[in-house]
């Protein structure tokens, strides 16, 4: 058997075990979206192809098909790109992204969702928590280019604020508490979520009428291991953040957000299970439930100042004494990047 079989037999085996997850597109009920090739860029260079359009961010659901019939509709989408716009490691990169997809996603519904259920079951746990602010917002649509193919998929809102590196000279002056607060809300989401990617250079920055950092705008959220099956917050993200959980059971946090964590010791199994049913597994479901009552025992044990978000907080919180929080990894980054570093 030859290498490429074992790991397409892998890769399915994961799918259905570990992330069963999928939803059924009605697509005659979803908005339908026509654009001109002068209105619309193709990004087909990152591990997700997305077509930005005035609406927002594209991101293409294909049809879910046996493999010969499924790579024919990856090669008719690919020469539909104009050319100046490909992939720069050319066909073979698009290829191999677009057989990921295939092996992670089954037969059971028409379209390729795996990605998307992410996304939208990321934003439906950013609502229970009352932060749905912090994420960009999708949803299923149609597309058409020049009249073109019928395209099904999901749109992500732009992301509000500026990127980071563009207040390299001046971070230091427009950070403040409340920016370090969104910023550990946002731990929060991704801790229930399991999600790893919500990096600085996965956020934008927003600033309010005098310039000052007050929240943030995340998008790319649907990394590979979001809605693991794992009922454990103590992880580490790929930006190498601190556990929000320490050794001891307790929050690993000088300060949270008091009105989130209302919500979430209010949360009930019930709150949880109809929120992400239709996006995710029962196994992922039941995890993601499993890793709120992680969160809540934790919070009943620790004693900290809930909202009491200073500049004072801020200086404990950049003291290392928490390791590297999502506030710290934030700090370094423009550190870095004022230094010339990145």
């Amino acid at each position: 058997m030859d290498t490429l079989r074992i790991k397409e037999m892998v890769m399915c085996l994961i799918r259905w075990t570990l992330f069963p997850r999928g939803t059924e597109i009605s697509v005659s009920d979803i908005p339908f979206y026509r654009f001109t090739s002068d209105e619309v860029v193709y990004n087909f260079n990152t591990t997700n192809n997305t077509i930005k359009t005035p609406k927002g961010y594209f991101r293409i659901c294909l049809v879910h098909l046996v493999k010969k019939e499924y790579l024919t509709q990856l090669k008719r989408l690919y020469e539909s790109v104009p050319e100046n716009q490909r992939p720069e490691r050319g066909y073979d990169f698009f290829v191999r992204k677009g057989l990921r997809d295939w092996r992670l996603n089954g037969r059971k519904y028409r379209y390729q969702t795996y990605n998307a259920c992410s996304s939208l079951a990321e934003e439906k746990v950013a609502e229970l928590l009352g932060l749905e602010r912090l994420l960009t917002r999708s949803h299923f649509c149609r597309v058409s280019i020049d009249g073109g193919e019928e395209l099904v998929g999901t749109m992500a809102s732009f992301a509000e604020g500026v990127d980071v590196r563009m207040l390299k000279d001046t971070f230091q002056d427009v950070f403040t508490p409340e920016l370090a607060k969104e910023v550990s809300n946002l731990n929060i989401v991704d801790a229930i979520c399991y999600e790893k990617d919500h990096r600085p250079g996965n956020y934008h920055i927003i600033l309010n009428k005098i310039g000052k950092a007050v929240s943030i705008s995340c998008f790319d959220n649907d990394s590979p291991w979001c809605f693991s099956p794992f009922g454990s917050v103590d992880f580490t993200t790929y930006g190498g953040a601190s556990s929000i959980i320490d050794q001891s059971g307790r929050i690993n946090r000088c300060a949270l957000d008091k009105c989130v964590i209302d919500k979430l010791l209010a949360l009930t199994k019930k709150d949880v299970v109809t929120a992400l049913s239709p996006y995710l597994g029962s196994n992922q479901v039941n995890a993601c439930w499993k890793r709120v009552v992680e969160l809540q025992r934790a919070i009943q044990k620790t004693e900290f100042r809930y909202d009491k978000w200073t500049e004072e907080t801020v200086r404990e919180e950049l003291s290392g004494r928490y390791g590297r929080t999502y506030y710290v990894v934030l700090w370094e980054l423009c550190e870095a990047i004022k230094k010339g570093i990145r």
